[in-house]
């Protein structure tokens, strides 16, 4: 699981499958 940052906002996350 990677996370990645998008938007200006620090806590704005979401999460993508690496496998």
């Amino acid at each position: 699981m990677k996370f990645m940052k998008i938007g200006s906002r620090p806590d704005t996350f979401f999460t993508v499958d690496a496998t």
